[in-house]
């Protein structure tokens, strides 16, 4: 079975306060305000399965939150798996308590494989395109460091 939002958290998760926790805060913030999101990984997830049957997969939100995560801090999904278990903050922002054993790599390796190309396109489509993104950089104007050293 898969569900499309996981279980809430914890009542009394830590919260961390720290510039990547912010940081992934802020992210919450636009996800929650996408909900579309979560419904076009959530197809892609259950594309000719029963949702219904089974053991629990990963539900869609936190696969969202794990890539959109792991492309922020720029690393390998490996490197990611790692980061995500010992992670207090990543772990609250993906959707993991402080007490649950977090999804080893071959879980988010198969996970992250099922969501197809085009919907990570229409994802980030609609996030370049969206309020949220016109507030941080309007491309009104632009600054250009244009550094002069001597060469050969």
């Amino acid at each position: 079975m898969r569900r499309r939002i996981p279980k809430q958290t914890d009542l009394f998760s830590p919260l961390t306060d720290h510039e990547q926790a912010r940081e992934l805060a802020e992210i919450d913030k636009i996800i929650i305000a996408n909900p579309d999101w979560e419904a076009w990984v959530h197809a892609d997830l259950t594309k000719g399965v029963d949702a219904t049957l089974g053991r629990d997969g990963m539900p869609a939100d936190q696969v969202l939150r794990v890539r959109v995560s792991q492309a922020r801090w720029n690393v390998s999904l490996r490197k990611f798996a790692v980061l995500f278990a010992d992670s207090l903050s990543t772990r609250e922002f993906v959707g993991l308590g402080p007490a649950e054993l977090a999804p080893k790599y071959a879980t988010l390796q198969e996970n992250l494989a099922k969501v197809q190309p085009e919907t990570w396109g229409r994802i980030l489509k609609a996030l370049v395109t969206s309020d949220e993104a016109r507030e941080i950089e309007t491309g009104e104007k632009v600054r250009v460091d244009a550094t002069v050293t001597e060469s050969n």
